[in-house]
């Protein structure tokens, strides 16, 4: 049972599929089985047994457009088989652009651009008795950057994001007497992250990757949040990539950072473009600082991040 099941997923991502239907005119994916311009096709899909005419498709995009003949196809058929082919007639040989259509979702090349928000979690693990405190919650905070996109078919698309990072969290301090602190700390970076995406439905994918994050800034601050008597509202802070200051703290650094996200998203289309709203939580590999005192202390972080693409 279990070999069937990896045979049909397998025979699915691999098939072409109809992938917009229009009137009597759809248009079909690029993918394993090779249709040809100008010949008539007798295909078996899910909808069943139908007559095909393909057109030239003059707008060089990946895909065919074509004519049903006889029968009947829908939208997200698979064609599983082929049983015949012959020349068309001259008025079925005419060339119909696919820009007809306001997307096609089987374009294999996609860039645009990404933008939205995070939450960052900062606890301290010791090493020697394998515990674990969080020390900081998460603040608000945002990533943005360029997004690009290839399409390997219909089910698995390539996905490479640039990005800079602000990342936040912090910690209220109740000093009594009305007097009351916010301890936090902000982590900038830019990031690399190649990922892999997997449709489950024409619209829902789950997502996979690295990220390789270089940190910019390593802030730590204190700052005065009283709002009584006394209030002064200052604020110290210190940049921890700045020479000699997290020496100076006992930790060493990991100005260089490794993740591995995993996530959901989904895809919807407004004309040309398309808007890719997703969730992901990132995984770090190592710790952020290490204690040079031989203690055995771990500062770690995990993100959860929303972002939305928007690709054309």
């Amino acid at each position: 049972m279990k070999y069937f099941i990896i045979l049909f997923l397998t025979s699915n991502l691999l098939a072409q599929q109809i992938v917009e239907v229009k009137g009597e005119n759809i248009f079909i994916s690029n993918e394993a089985l090779q249709l040809s311009a100008g010949k008539k096709y007798k295909i078996e899909t899910q909808s069943g047994t139908a007559l095909i005419g393909v057109y030239k498709n003059s707008d060089k995009t990946n895909g065919f457009v074509a004519k049903v003949i006889e029968g009947n196809v829908n939208k997200g058929d698979y064609i599983s088989k082929v049983i015949t082919s012959s020349k068309t007639s001259a008025s079925s040989s005419k060339k119909v652009t696919s820009k007809s259509y306001s997307y096609n979702p089987n374009k294999k090349f996609r860039w645009g651009v990404h933008a939205g928000f995070n939450s960052l979690g900062v606890k301290v693990v010791n090493t020697t008795n394998d515990t674990e405190n969080p020390i900081y919650d998460p603040k608000l905070g945002f990533q943005a950057g360029l997004v690009a996109a290839y399409s390997l078919n219909q089910k698995i698309t390539l996905n490479t994001k640039l990005s800079y990072f602000i990342m936040r969290a912090f910690t209220d301090r109740n000093l009594g007497g009305g007097t009351s602190m916010e301890d936090g700390v902000e982590l900038n970076s830019f990031a690399i992250e190649p990922s892999a995406q997997f449709y489950l439905l024409d619209f829902l994918n789950i997502h996979a990757g690295l990220r390789v994050g270089f940190l910019t800034r390593l802030l730590k601050y204190d700052e005065d949040t009283s709002t009584g008597v006394g209030a002064n509202g200052f604020r110290n802070e210190e940049d921890w990539l700045d020479e000699g200051v997290a020496e100076q703290r006992g930790f060493d650094v990991q100005s260089v950072g490794v993740d591995i996200p995993i996530g959901i998203g989904a895809r919807f289309q407004s004309g040309s473009v398309s808007i890719e709203p997703n969730f992901t939580f990132y995984i770090p590999v190592g710790p952020l600082a290490r204690d040079l005192n031989g203690t055995g202390f771990e500062v770690t972080y995990n993100t959860f991040a929303f972002n939305v693409d928007f690709l054309f």
